[in-house]
């Protein structure tokens, strides 16, 4: 059986054969693909709502073709028809990574149906401990780093492309944005920045080094604030530069990778080893968490292997 649906789009698609969903205090009724919907809307963000709404499709595509004949009767899932469809899920070669997720998402759904009043007990009550060693077997040394950034045939474009990944630790969509006009200069009292949309739709700001901030001025040359500070070989129609995608991006680096040897590198794995590198520099974890726009401390803390400021940077230099 495929359990792997991860098209959310498959929502609007039980408009055509919806299910019923009664609340628990049999006061109410609602659809369930709009009861699928406002779960969507109610994550953060639109990776997030991609991942969790495929999960938790597949889960109710499990249901339907396996035990329970209906959705409907979501009010009767049992703890361990999540357990059997887990362990179904790890039985067909399921990464240790994937099923984490599956059953955050999972978790996530039920907790909602409850808060929401469709059911009264949350079955979903089963543990979800990180797969051991979920990043720290992954990351690559500082030299390993270091040597994919400066290797003597990378092209100057891709070369800031890693040096800002690995650096600023930004995620791949929030580097693509960049134009120039988000580059800034240093300032009596803060160091030189970029400026960009994050990844849950607020503004922020992450410090450049003083070096780096000269390395990209350079690169710039006289470019407008207008040009995208990471361009893609076609243009738009008009003549003007057109922005490198993010598979754009994800292709740069894994093509420095594959110079060096190393085929299971991505964009967010800067992130991961500029986290990690900083902390054994001895940058204290407060640095790192606020630098790395993380909102509880306890989510740096992974990277702990036995204001803001450009600290954690400047130890990676």
């Amino acid at each position: 059986m495929n359990i792997r649906i991860s098209d959310n789009d498959r929502i609007e698609s039980l408009r055509h054969r919806d299910y019923i969903i009664t609340y628990a205090d049999n006061t109410r009724t609602l659809e369930l693909s709009r009861l699928l919907i406002a779960f969507r809307e109610s994550l953060k963000t639109e990776r997030t709502k991609k991942l969790y709404i495929g999960d938790t499709l597949a889960f109710l595509t499990h249901l339907k073709y396996g035990r329970i004949s209906n959705p409907k009767t979501i009010g009767c899932i049992e703890d361990h028809d999540i357990t059997e469809y887990i362990s179904l899920c790890r039985e067909s070669g399921e990464s240790k990574f994937s099923t984490y997720r599956r059953i955050a998402s999972i978790k996530a759904w039920f907790k909602y149906l409850k808060v929401k009043g469709v059911i009264v007990t949350n079955p979903a009550t089963l543990e979800n401990p990180k797969p051991p060693q979920m990043i720290e077997s992954r990351i690559k040394k500082d030299h390993e780093v270091k040597d994919l950034i400066n290797q003597t045939n990378i092209k100057p474009r891709d070369y800031f492309i890693c040096k800002i990944l690995y650096l600023t630790a930004v995620r791949v969509s929030e580097v693509q944005q960049l134009t120039w006009q988000d580059v800034h200069a240093s300032t009596a009292n803060a160091d030189p920045y970029i400026s960009f949309i994050g990844a849950k739709g607020s503004p922020n700001k992450v410090p450049l080094t003083d070096a780096l901030y000269q390395e990209l001025m350079e690169f710039r040359a006289n470019k407008p604030d207008s040009y995208p500070v990471f361009e893609s070989k076609k243009k738009l129609p008009d003549g003007q530069p057109r922005q490198l995608t993010v598979k754009g991006i994800q292709d740069v680096v894994k093509k420095c990778a594959k110079i060096i040897n190393s085929d299971d590198f991505s964009p967010h794995w800067f992130r991961h080893c500029h986290a990690t590198h900083a902390l054994d520099n001895g940058v204290p974890l407060s640095s790192v968490s606020q630098f790395l726009r993380h909102s509880n401390m306890a989510t740096t803390q992974v990277y702990t292997h036995p204001g803001i400021s450009a600290d954690s940077a400047k130890s990676l230099e």
